[in-house]
């Protein structure tokens, strides 16, 4: 068994060149067949193992990609994650992954520490703080292209992959008008996050689709913090009519809200019908769950966000603003 074999060792062996060699190990269609076998046979016979040193010198890459989510808690990020994993191991690169807990801070830190290590993109979920996407500008100049996961930016210049949030607002809220609700309120998230006013916008659009007035009293915004829920709950149960039904930002405060009646209006919790942005699996496990929730399949959405960073990194041309803005369909699924 040889020890430190290297890409010169297999060509002298083949009578091959190191180019040739190279090219069949990545199954370069160049190749043929016939050659790609033998260089392939070899190496493993050799116990071979590229020099990823070797080849990040070569190309002044890391092809290292950081991945900046809020929380690996939050299911759906959990699940977006092997999308992007697989398809960066694919094309070789290693995955770093951080959270930043809706710390604009600590976003910003992080930030900071991939530039210095110069990771060769990003992928970022911001935080629900985040306002100014500066740092999107800054990276670039670094040559460090950015995509936005979910939590799409307001400028559409920016690379973003996100569910249809608009047509699964209307949709959620067409179902529960389907089974009887007239006062169906939004639990709507943060201004700062742009995916928070298309799936309002999908919420207004599908009451005026049921002609049922827009009640700016049934909207209440939350931080996307349990007490944040908690007391838009609160205002919207004070109300002379309170809503029967509810569509909320993501799952995750949806059972804020649950979790919010149970203890302050126990008598409600069977009463109210929720449909929430997030199918996170647990929820058919649990007692009092919603009625339904909507949400782009995960893994798809992490598998586009590196099929855009892949293309800034590996074209020298830009996507139009249509491409560059994927919006990942979105399906309703009833508990």
């Amino acid at each position: 068994m040889k020890k430190g074999v290297t890409l010169k060792d297999l060509a002298r062996e083949l009578r091959l060149s190191v180019s040739a060699v190279s090219k069949a190990l990545r199954n370069d269609p160049e190749i043929s067949p016939a050659t790609s076998q033998r260089v392939t046979e070899l190496a493993q016979t050799w116990n071979y193992v590229p020099n990823e040193a070797a080849r990040r010198l070569k190309q002044s890459r890391t092809f290292t990609i950081g991945v900046i989510i809020p929380d690996l808690f939050d299911q759906f990020y959990a699940l977006a994650l092997p999308g992007i994993e697989e398809s960066a191991v694919q094309h070789r690169y290693n995955v770093l992954i951080t959270q930043t807990h809706e710390d604009l801070n600590k976003e910003q830190q992080l930030i900071e520490t991939m530039l210095r290590n110069r990771v060769d993109g990003i992928i970022i979920a911001s935080t629900s703080h985040t306002y100014k996407t500066d740092f999107v500008r800054r990276l670039n100049a670094f040559g460090i292209p950015v995509v936005f996961l979910m939590r799409n930016a307001r400028d559409r210049s920016h690379y973003s992959v996100t569910n249809d949030s608009f047509t699964g607002s209307r949709q959620a809220v067409a179902y529960l008008i389907a089974q009887g609700h007239r006062r169906v309120a939004h639990l709507r998230g943060p201004y700062s996050l742009a995916t928070s006013q298309i799936r309002h916008d999908g919420y207004q659009q599908a009451l005026h689709d049921h002609q049922i007035p827009y009640d700016p009293y049934l909207v209440q915004t939350s931080d996307l913090t349990t007490e944040s829920t908690f007391d838009c709950m609160q205002a919207l149960m004070r109300l002379p009519d309170p809503p029967t039904a509810m569509l909320t930002f993501k799952s995750y405060v949806t059972l804020d809200a649950i979790e919010f009646l149970k203890t302050h209006y126990p008598e409600r919790v069977n009463t109210i019908s929720f449909v929430g942005f997030g199918t996170l699996p647990l929820l058919k496990y649990i007692n009092y769950r919603p009625l339904a929730s909507v949400e782009a399949d995960p893994f798809t959405v992490g598998a586009e966000a590196f099929r855009l960073l892949l293309h800034q990194l590996t074209h020298n041309t830009d996507l139009d603003l249509t491409d560059r803005n994927v919006r990942v369909p979105c399906l309703l699924t009833v508990y």
